[in-house]
């Protein structure tokens, strides 16, 4: 194509193809340079009202936030949900001073702890919500359990060790019919790590990157829902 412009001697000729070429792009891509479509104010305000409900829940932080307000839209591929679906985060600030962002639709949850928001960036809060959103009511349902003897757990140690992982130690794990995994940290080249997985299929980040400041076991089980582990 380069090659193709060269014939065009003037500046205001090759920039009348680029639009031309965009032009075309949009039209045969229609999400090519799209913007997420924003919600409408009353949308917007019953968001805001859902985000502060849940804060104000005797189970969670049992009063009303001090600032919400919307944030931004994430179309994401979550569990059980088909097609991607539209998810809210809303940012807000406790009367003590703690800041958070959650996420609305197809749930109301918000991670607590201090979390990198700004590192960790809006797609990879919603992936970790993504996970949570299939685990939590797994494990309330019962198709996940944590209580059970693990027979694959060796295997994934041993792996580990070949991969140059020292100091592993098991933070939690699960079972799903018969498939175990397992969240874990370690040390790899003199950093420490954090992981979830199984022998088969893992994923780990050094303990400093902005996904390990939530379960990874999240990030994971996002992941694999999504075809990309």
């Amino acid at each position: 194509m380069l090659a193709w412009f060269t014939r065009w001697k003037t500046p205001n000729m090759v920039l009348t193809m680029l639009k031309l070429v965009f032009l075309v792009m949009i039209a045969v891509f229609p999400s090519f340079g799209a913007a997420q479509e924003q919600p409408s104010a009353a949308d917007i305000a019953k968001i805001e009202q859902t985000m502060a409900k849940w804060l104000a829940h005797p189970m969670e932080y049992g009063v009303a936030p001090k600032r919400i307000k919307y944030f931004a839209t994430v179309r994401a591929k979550l569990p059980d949900e088909g097609a991607s679906t539209d998810v809210q985060i809303v940012e807000y600030e406790m009367p003590d001073g703690t800041y958070g962002r959650g996420l609305v639709n197809p749930l109301t949850w918000s991670f607590l702890g201090s979390v990198p928001y700004d590192a960790l960036g809006n797609e990879g809060l919603v992936t970790a919500y993504a996970g949570w959103l299939w685990l939590f009511p797994a494990l309330n349902d019962g198709r996940a359990t944590i209580v059970f003897e693990p027979t694959t757990l060796q295997r994934l140690l041993k792996q580990l060790a070949r991969e140059g992982i020292t100091d592993v130690t098991v933070v939690s794990q699960y079972k799903v019919k018969t498939s175990e995994l397992f969240e874990f940290e370690g040390v790899r080249n003199g950093v420490k790590i954090r992981g979830a997985g199984s022998a088969g299929s893992k994923l780990i980040f050094d303990a400093t990157a902005p996904q390990a400041s939530l379960p990874v076991v999240y990030t994971y089980l996002a992941k694999v829902i999504r075809g990309e582990i």
